[in-house]
């Protein structure tokens, strides 16, 4: 039935005219399920100033005299155990300052032989994603995951969260502000780090 407000009458159901222009946040459908399923490859390119750490695998080719090969996991003390040569402390070194240790020490307790190094599958680390994400948690990602993947992971951001000022914490202290925009608008990844 109808109800009057100041000599106006009303519909006594209104209509939700809100659905037909509801407007979607710019951005927001790049984490939408069926796009987000972002996976980092499992052959990444690694960057000479990847930082060798415990659980990566360093794979060794030795030729010349002698022509071994050795998938080597780095411990957790950050060694990695060569037979005939014995423990090398590679964690804490850049993938290229590990693969010229590892080849020096190599060469010197093996005569006439050479050496090809390279990074296996690499480790996973833990991170933390918390604030204004879809899924605040913490997830296991890969070392070279970046800011974006662990978004990704996470299922981006939320409905009451900043797209603008995304902060990436190393130990409680900030390393780098992205402002997804930037990306969206100019493709800037230059604060995507890992």
């Amino acid at each position: 039935k109808p109800i009057f407000l100041n000599d106006f009458e009303l519909d006594s159901e209104p209509v939700n005219r809100t659905k037909e222009y509801q407007l979607t946040r710019f951005g927001s459908e790049i984490f939408e399920s069926e796009r987000s399923n972002y996976n980092l490859s499992q052959n990444p390119i690694v960057q000479d100033n990847y930082l060798v750490g415990p659980g990566d695998i360093v794979k060794i080719i030795i030729f010349g005299t002698k022509n071994p090969r050795y998938n080597l996991r780095v411990t957790r003390e950050g060694e990695i155990y060569i037979p005939q040569i014995g423990p090398i402390q590679v964690a804490g070194l850049t993938f290229e300052d590990m693969k010229e240790y590892v080849s020096q020490r190599i060469q010197e307790n093996i005569i006439g032989v050479r050496t090809s190094i390279t990074l296996g599958e690499l480790r996973s680390i833990n991170v933390f994603v918390v604030g204004g994400s879809n899924n605040p948690g913490n997830y296991l990602v890969k070392s070279m995951t970046t800011l974006m993947g662990a978004l990704f992971v996470s299922g981006g951001i939320s409905d009451s969260g900043s797209m603008r000022a995304i902060e990436l914490r190393r130990q409680g202290k900030l390393v780098t502000t992205v402002d997804l925009y930037d990306l969206f608008l100019n493709g800037d990844t230059s604060n995507d780090q890992q």
